[in-house]
């Protein structure tokens, strides 16, 4: 059965990230992105634990990216279509913006609010520019905060967070 029947490994991986055992569930998601490189579950929860791991071990001596987190959400959102490719934006954008890279924290929160589409969407896309906004402010960036409100507002008018942050950098310098 192995290795077409992939449910081995994938229960393997589950049980050690149950336990706790980081190391070993990566292990098991890295085993199963070999012999299925566009599983997007896999690649989904393999890129949450590098960024557990990443943020567990962050210190003035680690990289200042987590690489790998940030290739499997890349493959993430290749592969995944709708909310979850939404989302895979949403959080490679988080990922940069908590690196301090806000020109790809942004240029990732379009790609998100793109993916996202209308008002209706799962994931609407001025509540992505919300967030977008949020992040820049969080860094200090109030000329990318406004950019971001600016485009939340743009897809929707009425979207009274966008309306109220927006007008309170309006009375700031």
């Amino acid at each position: 059965r192995y290795p077409r029947d992939l449910r081995p490994v994938r229960e393997s991986a589950r049980l050690h990230e149950a336990a706790g055992e980081t190391a070993a569930a990566l292990a098991s998601w890295e085993k199963l992105l070999r012999l299925k490189p566009d599983d997007a579950q896999a690649l989904d929860l393999a890129a949450g634990l590098e960024l557990t791991a990443y943020l567990r071990g962050r210190s003035f001596l680690t990289e200042d990216v987590p690489t790998k987190a940030l290739e499997h959400l890349r493959r993430l959102a290749a592969a995944a279509r709708g909310a979850q490719r939404t989302r895979a934006y949403q959080r490679i954008a988080e990922v940069y913006a908590n690196t301090g890279s806000l020109a790809q924290a942004q240029s990732y929160i379009a790609k998100a609010a793109q993916s996202a589409g209308g008002r209706r969407a799962a994931v609407s896309a001025d509540s992505i520019w919300l967030v977008g906004a949020r992040m820049a402010l969080d860094r200090g960036d109030r000329r990318v905060a406004r950019s971001c409100l600016d485009q939340a507002l743009k897809v929707n008018p009425d979207n009274p967070q966008a309306r109220e942050l927006r007008r309170g950098l309006s009375d700031l310098p």
